[in-house]
């Protein structure tokens, strides 16, 4: 099955081991194996490469064509075009509408999503040359064999969105992972504000004020079982526990604030977060690190299978926190998000970062551009940018 979708993965190896693209494909291919005749797919591109997506969809054609009946459940607008014939909408556990996709305007389905006009999807306003606030040379994972972060330089600015883009396994995620201290090894120097940071794991980084909110919130970031206010406070337990009483009400009182300020519907505190979707797992998850009060925020792929209208609220909150000062790092697949949110866009490929583009000459053929393994030969090591007419400068 694996070499029948040219899929490049070992049979022998441990699901473990692969990546989270690779993971999702051999899901993928074992939901094929049954030779079923009704397929469901829940938000299958949410983890994969552009090249699996194509992958992906050439077989979905494939099978369409046999006769099998595919139902595709996605919140990536883009993709509608290219594999649905149909699309039927719900909103809060509600059947909207069923609607041709050849016939019907984006925007009237984006409608039908969130109950109301969308006039600007993305809020963002752009800030250009604030102060340099957090700077990282040299970052390295210190591995002699497998190196995923080799000698990565960046800095971010007062108030500024910086944008990290890159095709699946360019080390994105891992260079966060370096910087936040969860690499044991790593090497490099992170400054703040001028001051050079010592960050030998997570607890330091979140003594100097960074906060990660991770890629995999299901494996890396909620506890499931556990409920809305656990999953808000477990990060800031020092400000309603005194060593064996508990304050209930300032914990109640911390979690309705990042409740309200995430706009995050649940029925109550103690509603397990496991209950609520994906949109608002993911509110509580950046709601629980905004309440470390943080100078740096880290968002690793913000709105992975969030609704639009959850995008829509998210990207105006990260937008209101650079206007108070706090600087953000996102790490997006998504190329609309990264160009219309970004102030400037890193591109990484093979562990390197092969260059850096202004927000006002971003463009998806730029980004890819640096993002192949050419450009990444090419450069070096050195940071290429692009200037406004699209040639490159060291």
């Amino acid at each position: 099955m694996l070499d029948r979708f040219d899929l490049g993965i070992d049979a022998a190896a441990e699901v473990y081991d692969l990546s989270i693209a690779q993971q999702q494909m051999v899901e993928i291919v074992k939901a094929i194996s049954f030779n079923c005749r009704i397929l469901v797919m829940d938000e299958p591109t949410s983890s994969i490469s552009d090249r699996e997506v194509e992958q992906l969809f050439e077989i979905m054609r494939n099978l369409a064509k046999q006769g099998v009946g595919i139902i595709y459940i996605s919140h990536k607008m883009s993709e509608l075009n290219e594999v649905c014939d149909r699309v039927t909408v719900l909103r809060d556990g509600t059947y909207v509408g069923t609607r041709e996709v050849a016939t019907t305007p984006r925007d009237e389905l984006i409608a039908m999503m969130v109950g109301r006009e969308l006039s600007n999807y993305y809020t963002r306003d752009h800030v250009k040359n604030t102060p340099v606030m957090f700077k990282c040379e040299h970052i390295d994972d210190g591995k002699k064999h497998h190196k995923r972060v080799n000698d990565v330089s960046f800095e971010v600015r007062e108030g500024e969105i910086v944008g990290f883009a890159g095709l699946v396994g360019a080390g994105r995620s891992e260079t966060m992972q370096c910087v936040f201290g969860l690499t044991k090894g790593s090497k490099g120097t992170v400054t703040l504000n001028g001051q050079q940071l010592n960050i030998h794991n997570a607890v330091d980084a979140m003594k100097y004020g960074i906060s990660l909110v991770p890629e995999n919130r299901k494996v890396e970031g909620l506890y499931h079982i556990q409920s809305v206010s656990f999953n808000s406070t477990i990060e800031v337990l020092h400000e309603f526990i005194n060593m064996l009483r508990v304050n209930s009400k300032r914990e109640s009182e911390i979690t309705q604030e990042y409740i309200d300020k995430m706009h995050t519907k649940t029925p109550s505190h103690e509603q397990a977060v496991t209950n609520l979707s994906g949109g608002n797992q993911q509110k509580v998850m950046i709601g629980r690190w905004l309440a470390t009060k943080p100078k740096i925020l880290i968002l690793d792929e913000p709105t992975r299978g969030v609704d639009v209208g959850a995008k829509a609220e998210i990207y105006e909150i990260m937008n209101e926190l650079t206007k108070q000062g706090m600087a953000i790092i996102m790490i997006s697949s998504e190329l609309p998000e990264i160009i219309n949110m970004a102030d400037r866009v890193y591109v990484m490929c093979d562990g390197r970062i092969t260059g850096c583009i202004d927000y006002e000459d971003v463009s998806q053929e730029a980004i890819m551009q640096l993002a192949t393994l050419e450009n990444a030969q090419s450069a070096q090591g050195n940071t290429v940018s692009l200037d406004k007419s699209g040639g490159k400068t060291a």
